[in-house]
């Protein structure tokens, strides 16, 4: 009977390398024959600029519907679907800032907050002005999402309510633009 050698660092693990590769292949390939779906957006062919319009600030937050507008540029941009134009774009979005919530979401023993979160609410129309019509009319959009936790500020690290409010902003911008280039 043969013994491992100490000194070997592989010890009588051999065989374990291929095992390794073979799995991490075999699961390579199940992903990207399970992610044969694409994305693709439901607008009319004829659409591929955006108008980014400023939108109406109804919060009493001053300077926010700027920033929303920078912002939704940016990540048109980012996106790629729509390119951002000017006065003769194929599509034009525009909307009203409405709500500005602030949520505490912990508080210390002397009810001071520690953790909250800022959450903007915009109704946003998305229009085709050759087409005549409203791609998305009037529809409520928040920057609240399951999968992130933008908005959010904890006092004890630093955090403040401007910063979670403008990173409440990109969340909304994000958010106006999914909701724009993706299947409804």
């Amino acid at each position: 009977m043969k013994r491992a050698n100490r000194s070997d660092p592989r010890g009588d693990r051999r065989g374990v390398p291929r095992l390794t590769t073979a799995f991490a292949s075999a699961a390579a390939l199940a992903t990207c024959v399970g992610c044969a779906y694409t994305f693709e957006s439901a607008l009319p062919s004829h659409i591929r600029t955006v108008r980014v319009e400023v939108f109406e600030n109804r919060t009493g937050y001053p300077g926010l519907e700027a920033e929303l507008a920078k912002a939704l540029i940016r990540e048109f941009q980012a996106d790629g679907t729509l390119v951002p134009g000017g006065r003769f774009a194929d599509s034009v979005v525009k909307g009203a800032l409405v709500d500005v919530r602030r949520s505490v979401l912990q508080e210390d023993e002397f009810d001071d907050v520690v953790t909250g979160q800022v959450t903007l609410t915009a109704v946003v129309t998305f229009e085709d002005p050759a087409g005549g019509g409203a791609l998305l009319a009037a529809e409520r959009v928040t920057s609240a999402d399951a999968r992130r936790s933008e908005g959010v500020f904890r006092l004890a690290t630093g955090g403040t309510e401007e910063g979670a409010l403008g990173a409440a902003v990109r969340e909304l911008a994000r958010n106006i633009v999914r909701r724009t280039v993706e299947v409804w």
